[in-house]
């Protein structure tokens, strides 16, 4: 292949979303609360239409399947990643995903482990990012009892800030914050705390996962330790931010 593939993308309507990424990127938005663009995706829920070249028209999940040399050759049976703009003009639930192991046997696809480059934050914009129970009997507690006050953990973000979300992490974007989002290739949330919101639409409280969210959350919770690293390449300098073991499903 000797040119990139360029892919249409997928817009998500979200409660919690706006209209910035229209303004911030010039994309053109369909009526309603966009929160996420999925720009690069594979997966079922939303896969990108391939808009160039010998491939026009074709789904990349299909391309991916069809022609894996086109990308390597690698092990994952699915395209393995899925890369987001997400706007958050308020706040997203508070959630977890599941592990590999988890997500395989309980919902049939990967799990989610995920990262956050932030794109911009007002001032004062932070995180739920990780939880203070010490055991898992008292996350429960806290969940049933609806402590959030002690149980979530937050964490303050500014423009440029890097933030990984390996599964099992308790955590949620807040109002004011864009990020673009590299996660594996998962739709599969489980929320346990939504602010007692309700749906525009069905006028319904949004369904909660405290069973599987108390399954799945790491205890006690231990925010990771990042080794960034940069190298020269020719002219580039290439900087990783984290290398996250990810299992092909």
């Amino acid at each position: 292949m000797s040119e990139p593939l360029f892919l249409k993308p997928v817009f998500h309507e979200k409660l919690w979303g706006g209209r910035l990424l229209e303004k911030n990127f010039d994309y053109q938005l369909p009526a309603g609360k966009i929160g996420e663009c999925w720009s690069i995706s594979g997966h079922p829920h939303g896969t990108n239409v391939i808009e160039n070249g010998q491939y026009h028209g074709q789904l990349l999940s299909n391309v991916y399947a069809d022609h894996p040399e086109l990308f390597g050759n690698p092990d994952s049976k699915v395209f393995p990643l899925l890369i987001k703009f997400l706007d958050a003009e308020a706040s997203l639930s508070v959630q977890v995903h599941p592990d590999n192991a988890y997500a395989a046997e309980h919902e049939g696809e990967l799990g989610k482990t995920e990262c956050w480059y932030v794109l911009h934050a007002e001032p004062g914009a932070y995180l739920i990012y990780g939880h203070h129970a010490k055991t898992r009997a008292e996350l429960r507690k806290m969940i049933e009892t609806g402590d959030w006050e002690h149980l979530l953990r937050k964490k303050y973000v500014k423009t440029g800030d890097f933030v990984y979300v390996p599964s099992g992490t308790i955590h949620a974007l807040n109002k004011g914050i864009e990020v673009i989002e590299t996660q594996q290739s998962s739709d599969t949330t489980y929320r346990l705390y939504d602010y007692d919101r309700v749906e525009e639409k069905t006028g319904e409280k949004r369904e909660l996962h405290l069973q599987q969210s108390i399954a799945v959350t790491d205890v006690p919770f231990k925010e990771p330790v990042l080794n960034i690293k940069s190298e020269k390449l020719g002219s580039a300098t290439i900087t990783t931010l984290v290398e996250p073991p990810i299992s092909p499903y």
